[in-house]
């Protein structure tokens, strides 16, 4: 298993075309569910399926009406990407418009969201509809909505937020996964309100 782990991690293209298999999934998936089968290290397999590579990742700041495309590379999950995000949101944070400080990490592998992390179906025609449509921070980066073919995450500046913190979500699974978020370009105002109508 470790080599075909090996293998998934090293190029996104191999990784593409297993997540292409919904089938192979699947069968991962049920042997990984059933302890009995005598498949030793299935779980690295398994969570190199459940990496995200997205060239253009877009996220939202509705309070501050601004946003950025960036690309997402070796993400675990949700709770990784917001780590990462944050990370980068922080650097610029004056063209992104955010007010709040700088969070405090307690070390490289705990956090605690800055941003109320809510899916793009959240909003419709401009306006918050739905607070409680969550980027659910377990789920995969790739299991998020889509707006104009694109994922979209929106990060909510608010106080009014419940306190979500984590932990062991962001660990390294192979030396070659180099997980990464890079800043394409920023969004117009404009190019922020498309995403949020």
């Amino acid at each position: 298993m470790l080599p075909l782990m090996t293998m998934v991690v090293r190029d996104v293209r191999n990784h593409r075309s297993l997540v292409a298999d919904d089938g192979l999934l699947a069968h991962v998936e049920a042997m990984y569910a059933n302890d009995s089968l005598p498949f030793e290290a299935l779980h690295f397999l398994r969570a190199a399926a459940q990496l995200s590579y997205e060239d253009e990742l877009v996220v939202l700041l509705p309070t501050s009406r601004a946003g950025m495309v960036v690309r997402a590379q070796g993400i675990n999950n949700n709770f990784h990407a917001f780590s990462l995000l944050q990370d980068l949101m922080e650097t610029h944070a004056q063209t992104l418009g955010i007010r709040q400080p700088p969070r405090t990490r307690r070390d490289g592998d705990s956090d605690a969201a800055a941003f109320l992390w809510l899916q793009a179906t959240a909003f419709a025609k401009g306006e918050l509809v739905d607070r409680m449509a969550w980027s659910w921070g377990e789920g995969t980066l790739r299991e998020n909505a889509r707006r104009q073919g694109r994922l979209v995450l929106v990060a909510l500046e608010t106080d009014d937020k419940p306190v979500r913190g984590w932990n062991g979500f962001t660990h390294v699974l192979h030396a070659e996964q180099n997980p990464q978020v890079s800043l394409v370009h920023f969004l117009t105002p404009d190019e922020v309100a498309a995403y949020l109508a």
